[in-house]
């Protein structure tokens, strides 16, 4: 199973789920912006790696495996509350460059000339991080979106088997299952005109 409505945030450089009343608080300052974005699916299962989260605080997605579940725009720490678990591949079809900040353990866009504004303070670090690829659903192509292709390779960065670790961390059997949240069914859909749709397509 896929979730569709996850969004890129040109401001911060972080995946947060738009598919809400609210696009959520975004480290740069106001809202996140769904602005020039691409419909990202995230799955339940399959390979890849698990227990990222949603925060129902910022909408941003964050990796809840290590001891902390890291520092959110909204103040204090993401919350995993309702949440299902999300797993994130590693290779495959989609759009790479996505990594995990160790700093306030969320998912941003690594591709850009600018890593993005951290809430952790400063722009969000990829170091530790593998590389993670998302696919998409009924979105506009991944060629203008967020842009990324005079970027630096990423060949050299540690590889995703080894980041960010959770091997120790305490089993997840006990969380909210992915089908309860976050919950979405009752939001405007995009082919109902939902908010998503009044938001201006980005010129080709």
């Amino acid at each position: 199973m896929a979730q569709s409505n996850w969004r890129w945030c040109s401001k911060c450089q972080g995946l947060f789920f738009a598919g809400n009343k609210t696009l959520g608080a975004c480290p740069a300052g106001g809202t996140h912006t769904d602005a020039g974005s691409g419909d990202y699916a995230l799955a339940s299962s399959g390979s890849g790696q698990s227990n990222w989260r949603w925060c129902s605080k910022c909408q941003g997605l964050f990796f809840a495996g290590n001891k902390t579940l890291g520092v959110c725009p909204a103040g204090g720490t993401h919350t995993d509350a309702g949440s299902g678990d999300y797993v994130l591949a590693s290779s495959g079809s989609g759009q790479s460059d996505w990594r995990w900040c160790s700093k306030c353990q969320g998912l941003f866009f690594a591709g850009n000339k600018t890593l993005g504004v951290c809430p952790a303070g400063g722009t969000h670090t990829d170091a530790g991080s593998g590389d993670y690829v998302l696919g998409s659903v009924n979105a506009p192509p991944f060629d203008n979106a967020p842009p990324f292709d005079n970027a630096p390779p990423f060949d050299n960065a540690p590889p995703f088997d080894n980041a960010p670790p959770f091997d120790n961390a305490p089993p997840f059997d006990d969380a909210p299952p992915f089908d309860d949240a976050p919950s979405f069914d009752d939001a405007p859909s995009f082919d109902d005109g939902g908010d998503i749709r009044r938001v201006p397509k980005k010129p080709k």
